[in-house]
């Protein structure tokens, strides 16, 4: 899918004709519902791949199917759940007025679903829902898998509350996205510094909104791309800064110093003190780039 020349995402279809009998489409609420029709309700079943439509075909029914579905309004039950929603998250993404009409809508959708069926709604449509709906409706955290977790894990204008209930999650990749966000409180940072998956501290190394005193402890870490984690996060602290350029090779010297949380006066001390002639270049080569700067504004 593009805009303009730029792609957006690539999509993978499961189905482009489904042939049953009218009496169950009536039945249906959504494009999902009538895929996943018991065989027996089925006329017939036509897959993406593997059938008998051209590739040519397939490619003007998905353009057809995608046109008609945005001529109605993009309602998210138009489509088949694995379509329209990366769809719709793309777009909202790039708009926050429509991802805020479109929060709304899928709320409608779940109020308007029977109680016994509301949490396969949710487990369709759940990424498109904003933290706060989250938060308030946190009895279905367990009733849904991990990747519709993974947006209000990574929202930044998720509650502090619900990220720290996402921290404790026993899926590493929703405790990943807590750990990317950058809106995550200190309580749920300092509960991931101590997680038993690397990759997670890795992220909330990255992550320029975690607490100093965490960063710092990171750089004492000997592993490399804890290291390299640090050396490049522009909201490390100057002493995690210093720690890594003693104990790391020249690659990571290099991103240290290349670094704008490095201050001036680390600099300055750094091109005039370095055992490592290459390190002092490098040093100085980065204040002078910072003078040519701040003589160009």
């Amino acid at each position: 899918m593009f805009d303009n020349e730029e792609e957006i995402l690539e999509i993978p279809c499961v189905h482009v004709v489904v042939e049953t009998q009218v009496s169950q489409l009536e039945q249906a609420q959504s494009v999902d519902d009538v895929i996943n029709l018991p065989r027996e309700h089925k006329i017939g079943s036509e897959p993406a791949k593997g059938g008998f439509i051209s590739d040519e075909d397939l490619f003007w029914a998905h353009c057809s199917n995608i046109q008609y579905w945005i001529e109605t309004g993009m309602p998210p039950e138009g489509l088949a759940s694995n379509l329209s929603v990366p769809i719709l998250n793309a777009f909202a993404g790039r708009d926050s007025q429509f991802a805020n009409r479109l929060a709304f809508l899928v709320e409608d959708i779940v109020i308007r679903t029977p109680p016994n069926r509301q949490p396969v709604v949710v487990e369709r449509y759940g990424s498109l829902l904003p933290g706060m709906w989250w938060l308030d409706h946190s009895e279905f955290i367990q009733k849904v898998s991990p990747e519709v977790l993974l947006n209000p894990a990574r929202d930044p204008y998720s509650p502090p509350a619900l990220l720290e209930l996402l921290a404790q999650s026993v899926e590493p990749r929703v405790r990943n996205g807590v750990a990317t966000n950058r809106g995550i409180p200190p309580s749920a940072a300092r509960q991931l510094a101590r997680d038993p998956f690397m990759d997670v501290r890795y992220a909330l190394a990255r992550n320029p909104h975690t607490p100093p005193d965490l960063l710092l402890e990171f750089a004492r870490y000997r592993h490399i791309l804890m290291r390299e984690s640090i050396a490049r996060n522009p909201a490390a602290p100057v002493e995690a800064l210093a720690i890594i350029l003693e104990n790391s090779g020249m690659q990571i010297q290099q991103a240290v110093l290349e670094n704008p949380a490095c201050s001036r006066e680390f600099l300055e001390q750094i091109a005039a003190t370095h055992s490592s002639n290459l390190v002092k270049q490098i040093a100085l080569q980065q204040l002078q780039a910072r003078s040519q700067t701040s003589k160009n504004e």
